[in-house]
């Protein structure tokens, strides 16, 4: 329910532009739509590798806890907040 809004961006963004570049518009859009989970899976990683307390399992492996998991991820509502607010400033077209 709350990914939905990818629909509804490439919809006004096809509706924004002429006919004739819709195409283009949509695939931009989507390239935009992609790095945005590049950019949330990477920095997810990062954040969850900072706030690792050094354990490894038996193999070596790094163990991490929950809470390293949780500020890691805390990424997500930070920028849903932040780009909700963004939106508030969008003046409409009379």
């Amino acid at each position: 329910m709350l990914s939905t809004y990818q629909v509804l961006v490439f919809v006004v963004g096809e509706r924004l532009v002429p006919k004739y570049l819709s195409n283009i518009a949509i695939a931009t859009l989507n390239c935009i739509n992609m790095f945005g989970g590049a950019f949330f899976h990477s920095t997810i990683g990062l954040l969850i590798d900072f706030f690792w307390n050094g354990n490894l399992d038996a193999a070596g492996q790094p163990v991490y806890d929950i809470e390293a998991y949780s500020t890691g991820l805390l990424i997500i509502p930070i920028t849903a907040l932040l780009g909700g607010m963004m939106v508030s400033f969008i003046k409409k077209k009379k």
